[in-house]
């Protein structure tokens, strides 16, 4: 036989034992990492013939198993993975990837009653293989790339569906827009304000007249609000354009709206009542802008004041209450009495009693 037909046989050869596993179809893999640290951690994702998988944590040294997950693969998911073990085997790929990389995790897979081994950082492995002489690292590792990385993103995503993280309830969920900002401008003072909106809610009030400028987030309300006033292809449409026309000595304002890294801006007057489809999205600004201010300040009250309250008499014992006259006379004759002053008991008596009469209802004219 000649030295051809003897090397295009063993190549027959070669390629029916590396597809001998797929004769009877898929039968199954198994995809194992281990962590590089003392415990030395594994987790193994393991799918059957059938597409059911089994995902458990082995915590080594800490001496647990775990299920993290378990189900049915999907008709496309289990096709799309048979799919790329075949490309792989069929490649037949030496059973130790070429690399060393410290600190990073090893993965095994086994498929076929085949187990091949390396780095998990396959990229790092490749590079450090080719620094050491084996300049076909890169094409040794070529097959068994796709597998890795399909079986990665494979396992982390059915993790992550069979334990759900519960969203935050504080966390607010972007809008659809990048940036809103509206500019208004009181044509009798000159004064601008500006109020700057982002996708996450929060926002910077630049105020007029030398104020300091105000931020915070809008609340979940307000920034939706926002989301069902705003519509990219309104304002898209009125992009450049005045709306509503300009009212004579009206405050004006620019709404200017980002999205996708284009900006769109429009103009008009504060009270038109023509602005159209982009009503909505002034209303809810400069409602927004009003809400913000801090509030306006309010004259301190007198804490002694009350309303409805029994008025009072002035004088020399001013501030005394008309139903506490008698008791307050008292106390005055007393008092001066007490320090021998006649003259200044009978002036105290005197005014004392002329509260009493009015207290009582009387007319001192009448009496006279």
């Amino acid at each position: 036989m000649s030295s051809f037909f003897k090397i295009a046989s063993a190549a027959a050869l070669s390629l029916f034992v590396a597809g001998g596993a797929y004769a009877d179809g898929f039968d199954g893999v198994t995809f194992r990492t281990t962590e590089a640290t003392l415990m030395a951690p594994s987790t193994t994702f393991s799918v059957d013939k059938d597409g059911k998988y089994t995902i458990t944590t082995d915590g080594g040294m800490a001496h647990f198993v775990r299920i993290d997950a378990q189900g049915q693969l999907s008709a496309a998911q289990l096709k799309s993975l048979e799919n790329a073990l075949d490309k792989m085997a069929k490649a037949n790929p030496v059973a130790s990837m070429p690399g060393l990389v410290p600190g990073s995790p090893e993965f095994s897979i086994t498929y076929g009653g085949k187990t091949i081994n390396g780095a998990v950082n396959f990229k790092a492995a490749i590079e450090d293989a080719t620094q050491n002489g084996n300049e076909e690292a890169a094409i040794i590792w070529k097959p068994v790339e796709p597998v890795l990385k399909k079986m990665t993103s494979l396992e982390t995503s059915l993790q992550k569906n069979a334990n759900p993280v519960a969203p935050d309830p504080a966390k607010k969920d972007k809008a659809p827009f990048d940036e809103l900002q509206i500019q208004t401008r009181n044509s009798w003072t000159g004064a601008t304000e500006t109020l700057t909106v982002k996708s996450d809610g929060s926002y910077t009030l630049d105020r007029g007249l030398g104020q300091s400028p105000l931020s915070g987030s809008l609340s979940s309300a307000q920034l939706s609000e926002l989301e069902k006033a705003y519509s990219l292809k309104t304002v898209k449409a009125e992009n450049g354009k005045m709306v509503g026309g300009l009212i004579p000595d009206d405050t004006t304002f620019r709404i200017t709206a980002t999205e996708g890294g284009q900006s769109y801006w429009f103009t008009g007057s504060v009270d038109s009542g023509n602005l159209g489809p982009v009503a909505k999205l002034e209303k809810a600004l400069v409602g927004d802008a009003n809400v913000l201010q801090p509030p306006v300040a309010k004259p301190l009250a007198d804490p002694a004041a009350k309303d409805n309250g029994p008025s009072k008499t002035d004088g020399l014992i001013g501030g005394v209450d008309k139903a506490n006259v008698a008791d307050a006379a008292k106390a005055a004759a007393a008092t001066l009495g007490s320090r021998g002053s006649s003259a200044g008991a009978d002036l105290v008596k005197a005014r004392v009693d002329g509260a009493k009469d009015a207290a009582d209802g009387k007319d001192a004219a009448s009496e006279r």
